[in-house]
C-alpha cells in the first residue's frame, strides 16, 4: 500500500542514541547534552536529519534569506547556484548541540529555523557538511572558528576565573562581540579583528580506505589571492562578496584542490558573516573530531572548548543564564517539517 509524503520522511527520520563515551582516540571532552544542565540522562534519544529531511528543515522564506546572503553560492567551493540548485544545512541541527551552546556558554540563542542558523551548499561540497542518507558514508568535517579567534577567545576565557559573575558569563558570541566593537586597543585585539567571521575546516576522521583522497577535495572556483599577515599566508574565500574567487564568469578558468585535511602551506579561510560562531563551536564539540588536519587548530579547539565549559569558568549551575528555551523550537520542528512536506 503506497505511504503518504509525510509518513515515509517520519521513517526517514533517524533517531539516534546520544554515545556514552568518546570514540577511541577522540581528545575532545563529551560535552554535557541537556539545556538545564541535568546529565542523569545519558541515554537521551535525540533527532538527526539527514539531506532528504533537510529540504523542509527550513521554511521557504528562510531559505530564500539564505540564498541571498550567500549569494547563490555554495559557502564552501563558491560555485553559483542555479534557483533549484543547492541544499541548506543547518548549523545546530538537534537539541543535543543545542545543550552544548549552553553547558559550555557558547551562544545566547538560537533562531532554529531561522537563516541565521543556516548555510548553503552545492549537492558535491555537503558531504563536508552533512551527514547524507543512509549509513554508507558519515559527514566528513566541520567548520571551526579559525586560529587566531581560538587564540584569542582562549586567552580571554583563561583570565576569567577572577573576574566578577557578570563577565564569567559572558558566551563565546558575546567575547566576539565585544572583539568587534573594539578591534584595536591591544596588541591581542589587533592581532584577532582581521579573522573575525572566519572559519577553517576541520575532518571528522580518517577518510575510509573505500574512498579515494580526490573524495576529501574541495574544488574551489576561482580561488582569491593570498594574503600575508603576520608573515603567514592565508586564503580568505568569502562566497558573498564580488571577487575572483566568486566571479560571475559560470566557467572559472582556474580550480584550487583544498584538502580536507590540510596539507597546504596556505591557511583557507571561509568568510561567514551573520552567523554564531558559538553555535558552529558547538556543532564541532557534538562531532567529537579525531586529532587531524591542522595541529594547531585542534590544539585551540579542545583547549577553548574545555575552558569554555561552565565549572572550568567557576560558575555553578545556578551561576549559567537562563537562557531562552531554543529545545521547543526543536521539539515543534518535527510537526512543522510534516506540515511541509505533505501540503
Amino acid at each position: 500500500m503506497a505511504t503518504s509524503p509525510a509518513r515515509d520522511l517520519l521513517q526517514r527520520l533517524r533517531v539516534q542514541e546520544v554515545p556514552r563515551e568518546n570514540g577511541a582516540g577522540k581528545c575532545m571532552d563529551k560535552p554535557p547534552l541537556s539545556d538545564d544542565l541535568d546529565t542523569r540522562h545519558p541515554s537521551r534519544r535525540i533527532m538527526s536529519f539527514e539531506y532528504n529531511d533537510l529540504t523542509h528543515f527550513f521554511p521557504s522564506t528562510t531559505q530564500a534569506q539564505i540564498r541571498d546572503d550567500f549569494k547563490s553560492r555554495c559557502v564552501l567551493c563558491t560555485t553559483r547556484l542555479g534557483p533549484n540548485e543547492g541544499i541548506y544545512v543547518p548549523v545546530l541541527r538537534d537539541p543535543r548541540m543545542w545543550g552544548v551552546c549552553v553547558n559550555y556558554l557558547l551562544a545566547r540563542t538560537c533562531d532554529v529555523q531561522g537563516a541565521s542558523n543556516g548555510i548553503l551548499s552545492c549537492d558535491m561540497c555537503c558531504k563536508f557538511l552533512a551527514t547524507p542518507d543512509g549509513d554508507d558514508l558519515e559527514q566528513l568535517s566541520i567548520l571551526v572558528p579559525c586560529v587566531p579567534i581560538l587564540v584569542y577567545v582562549d586567552n580571554i576565557l583563561r583570565s576569567l576565573r577572577d573576574k566578577p559573575l557578570e563577565s564569567r558569563q559572558q558566551t563565546f558570541d558575546e567575547i566576539l562581540e565585544d572583539l568587534e566593537k573594539d578591534q584595536s586597543s591591544t596588541p591581542e585585539r589587533r592581532a584577532a579583528a582581521p579573522f573575525l567571521h572566519c572559519f577553517q575546516i576541520h575532518p571528522i576522521d580518517h577518510l575510509d580506505p573505500g574512498y579515494s583522497q580526490e573524495f576529501a577535495l574541495i574544488s574551489l572556483h576561482g580561488p582569491p589571492p593570498v594574503s600575508i599577515i603576520n608573515d603567514k599566508s592565508y586564503r580568505f574565500i568569502d562566497p558573498a562578496v564580488d571577487g575572483p574567487s566568486n566571479s560571475n564568469d559560470e566557467h572559472p578558468t582556474e580550480t584550487l584542490k583544498i584538502s580536507i585535511y590540510g596539507h597546504d602551506n596556505v591557511v583557507n579561510l571561509w568568510r561567514i558573516p551573520r552567523r554564531s560562531a558559538g553555535s558552529f563551536m558547538a556543532r564541532a564539540a557534538s562531532e567529537y573530531p579525531y586529532p587531524l588536519g591542522d595541529p594547531e587548530l585542534y590544539k585551540y579547539m579542545s583547549s577553548t572548548s574545555g575552558l569554555s565549559y561552565y565549572r572550568n569558568r567557576g560558575l555553578r549551575p545556578e551561576d549559567v543564564p537562563k537562557l531562552p528555551s531554543v529545545r521547543e523550537q526543536f521539539n515543534l520542528l518535527e510537526h512543522d517539517i510534516l506540515l511541509r512536506s505533505s501540503g
